[in-house]
This record gives structure tokens, C-alpha cells and sequence, in this order.
């Protein structure tokens, strides 16, 4: 399997197990879930519990950005954003990603507190995915990792109403314990998908 399906497979997973978080803990309604509208913007990089701190602490679901699309990252404590690409690091995959962070470009060296922005570029539309991650210490093996995948506006649109329908349908379809089970077993076959 080539780094570029298993990106597409993990981001995937990442999809399922981010909606089975959300839900986890909270029994969903059965109200419609309408898809949002795409559009260049700010978008915090938060965890799958939906706080906007960049630490080790934390899983982070992958994002899906275009052109003019700027992420935003904002931290308390000593940490640094670097990024790495399959295009300048071809091996270079979720799986091992962590190995491969002295070949990555910093975009902010390590402080103690800080905020930090990334505005997706027309040249970063040839990189389908990207990687973020920090330097310090042992962030990056501790879950500091995130994943963007980079579509132009329509594959966006198509692909946020995608999720959409998938969240309407688990919450109308789960149990009492919320979409979590359903976005599990997504994840978990996704997982299966990539190891073989």
C-alpha cells in the first residue's frame, strides 16, 4: 500500500474516531445535521475534545483546508510547530511521522506560550497532505501530530457534505450510546484497511 492511500485511509480513521469523541459522553438528538459552508478562513487547530491548546496532551483530527484556508495555532506551555510533507519527505506517513521531524521545516521554534498562524498557499495545493508536529521533547510520540489534507474548494465542499450525511446518519441510527460505537467500528476498519 503506497504512503498516499494510507494517508487517505488515516484520515479516515482520524474522521471516525474525531465524530466518535464528539460523541462520546453526549447523546446526540435526532435533529438534521446540515453540511457547512466551505470558505477561506481561520480555523484553530483544536484536539478531538475540541480545545484549541497545541500540546502533547491531546489527539488532534485531521483538518481538511484550500487555498486561503489559515490554521491557527496557540499553545501554554514549551512547545514548537514544525511541518513535513510527503512531497519533500516521500516516506514520510502518519505511522512514522515522528522519525522524520529533523527533515521537516519549523515554522516556530520552541517558546512557552504562544500563537502561531499557517495560511495555505497556492504552492501547498501540490501537497495533497501535510504534516504539524513539534520538536520538543517526546511531543511528537505522545500525540502531537496533526494531519491536514489539501483540496481545492469544491473537493472541500463535496467532502464536508459527505461528513455531514455520515454524522446525520449515525446519530439517527445509534444506539443510547451515542454515534461513538458506530464511528469506532468506521475506524477500526479503516485501521484493518491500511495494515492490509
Amino acid at each position: 500500500m503506497n504512503t498516499m492511500t494510507r494517508s487517505i485511509l488515516c484520515t479516515l480513521l482520524v474522521a471516525a474516531v474525531a465524530i466518535g469523541a464528539d460523541a462520546y459522553g453526549h447523546h446526540s438528538s435526532n435533529a438534521a445535521v446540515d453540511a457547512p459552508e466551505p470558505s477561506s478562513n481561520i480555523i484553530p487547530v483544536a484536539n478531538a475534545r475540541g480545545d484549541d491548546e497545541w500540546s502533547a496532551a491531546h489527539i488532534y483530527p485531521s483538518i481538511l483546508v484550500t487555498e486561503g484556508d489559515t490554521l491557527k495555532f496557540k499553545w501554554t506551555s514549551m512547545t514548537s510547530v514544525v511541518v513535513l510533507s510527503p512531497i519533500s519527505i516521500p516516506d514520510v506517513d502518519p505511522m512514522n511521522l515522528c522519525q522524520f521531524l529533523d527533515q521537516g521545516t519549523e515554522l516556530h521554534s520552541a517558546s512557552a506560550s504562544g500563537e502561531f498562524t499557517y495560511t495555505i498557499t497556492e504552492a501547498d495545493m501540490a501537497t495533497p497532505i501535510m504534516y504539524f508536529s513539534s520538536r520538543v521533547g517526546t511531543q511528537c510520540t505522545d500525540g502531537q501530530k496533526l494531519m491536514v489534507s489539501v483540496v481545492t474548494e469544491e473537493q472541500k465542499l463535496k467532502t464536508m457534505e459527505f461528513m455531514a450525511e455520515l454524522e446525520k446518519s449515525m446519530t439517527l441510527n445509534s444506539s443510547a450510546f451515542g454515534s461513538a460505537p458506530i464511528a469506532f467500528a468506521v475506524g477500526v476498519m479503516a485501521l484493518l484497511a491500511m495494515l492490509f
